[in-house]
């Protein structure tokens, strides 16, 4: 090779390492600072043969960030990578999952499910937190076959739930943590005492709820909600450290009233925009949903309550 072409490959290895410099760059509520970036170039940089999910540990251990129990955020911090990729701050290996683990949206897994009808009411409700493979195995079956919104993997703490009576499968549950941003569901809660800063850690979000079409039984669905909810307060708190007080849901009126929650003593505090959030943008193209919010407690309940009255009567006057 001649020295011109040394010059140009030099040249092109030099472009190839000029990253843009970063002014406290804020993704997925966590600032990075362009040390933080420089740190994380070099670890990507020096362990090559490792995959996203081994280095979202390693930042994650790197850069402290870590859940209020001490877990890392790594489902967090990938996502947070691939939106520093996008803007061009890293570069990350090659997937070695195509699917980058998120299942096909009406994938069954190879799961036998036989479901026998339901037409009474069961005298023993349970609601059994997943925690096997085999357990995850049959509730990604149930919820891809019979979900309308099929399998999802969310990012962050998440609690999923097979749903039982008298011993026969009835459908499942599971619960994440809450939206960024939601309008009528932060005023209302602000208005109850908690801090912007809060609703984070303290609200959940009921993000599945299935009953299988097998099962026909009058109020059950309100029975089941009430008996996850008691439920998933004290495995959340065991799980993830924190103690939620407030829960919430998005219904889509296209195709639900809610009926269900209503009748659980949810409380309708508004509707979505229709928006929804990628990166830094927001994109219109969803349906408004309905946003239902129950607390976890009974005085929180009361507080809701009060609050959703004082607005009504503050936008009548």
């Amino acid at each position: 090779m001649n020295s011109h072409g040394k010059c140009r490959n030099m040249e092109k290895r030099r472009k190839r390492c000029v990253w843009p410099q970063s002014a406290n760059l804020v993704v997925r509520g966590r600032v990075f600072t362009q040390k933080e970036l420089v740190m994380v170039r070099r670890l990507i940089r020096t362990r090559p043969g490792w995959g996203r999910t081994r280095l979202s540990y390693a930042i994650c251990d790197l850069l402290q960030w870590n859940q209020s129990n001490g877990r890392p955020k790594d489902r967090a911090c990938r996502v947070a990578l691939l939106r520093l990729e996008s803007l061009g701050f890293v570069r990350l290996p090659k997937k070695k999952l195509e699917r980058g683990g998120r299942p096909p949206i009406k994938q069954s897994p190879a799961v036998t499910v036989e479901l026998p009808p339901v037409n009474t009411m069961p005298e023993v409700i349970e609601c059994r937190r997943v925690q096997t493979r085999a357990e995850s195995r049959f509730w990604n079956a149930l919820v891809a076959t019979y979900h309308y919104l099929g399998l999802a993997t969310p990012v962050g703490r998440f609690v999923r739930y097979l749903l039982f009576g008298d011993g026969m499968a009835l459908g499942a549950i599971s619960f994440t943590d809450c939206a960024w941003s939601v309008s009528p569901r932060d005023l209302i809660l602000l208005s109850i005492g908690l801090k912007r800063g809060e609703i984070r850690d303290l609200v959940i979000t009921n993000n599945r709820f299935l009953i299988l079409p097998d099962v026909k039984v009058p109020n059950l669905a309100s029975r089941l909600l009430a008996a996850s909810l008691r439920q998933v307060g004290q495995d959340w708190a065991a799980v993830y450290g924190t103690v939620p007080l407030v829960a919430e849901t998005f219904v889509d009126p296209q195709r639900f009233a809610g009926t269900c929650y209503r009748a659980a003593n949810w409380l309708l505090v508004g509707s979505t925009k229709g928006f929804s959030k990628q990166g830094n943008r927001h994109r219109g193209d969803n349906a408004p949903k309905l946003v239902f919010l129950r607390g976890m407690h009974a005085s929180v309940c009361h507080k809701l309550r009060a609050a959703a009255v004082s607005g009504s009567a503050k936008h009548a006057a």
